[in-house]
């Protein structure tokens, strides 16, 4: 199934991108604890109804987050999202689009060992993401 642990493997720039539409909190828990020794670059988004705190919560200190909105109205503002990040003290981006910030993510992870770009917290991001 498309964006459920879907690998797409790295190339000449760019590291492997995992897509995983793990979105609620136990999705997400599963999802972490799976990776867990990993540095993780996640490229994150999700709806504006939800409060994220605490699946952000739930995110290692040592990732990077790559904040980013899907292109529905629904979407949750990159702006709204850095300052829950923040908060919470983890070491955010911001971006205008799913696609700038995956190529983000996956540039930081060319060929670094231990780390990872994943893609989660939202369906509507995932399936940006494949496109």
């Amino acid at each position: 199934q498309r964006g459920r642990s879907e690998l797409i493997h790295e190339c000449e720039e760019y590291g492997s991108l995992l897509l995983d539409c793990a979105h609620n909190l136990d999705g997400i828990k599963v999802l972490i604890n799976s990776l867990e020794g990993l540095k993780l670059h996640i490229v994150f988004g999700t709806v504006s109804d939800k409060d994220p705190s605490e699946i952000l919560a739930l995110i290692p200190q040592n990732s990077t987050m790559y904040f980013c909105s899907a292109d529905i109205p629904r979407s949750m503002e990159v702006d709204q999202l850095l300052e829950y990040g923040q908060t919470l003290g983890l070491n955010c981006k911001s971006f205008d689009s799913v696609a700038e910030a995956v190529f983000a993510a996956r540039k930081a992870t060319h060929k670094c060992e231990g780390e990872q770009a994943l893609v989660c917290g939202s369906v509507f991001v995932v399936g940006e993401a494949i496109q």
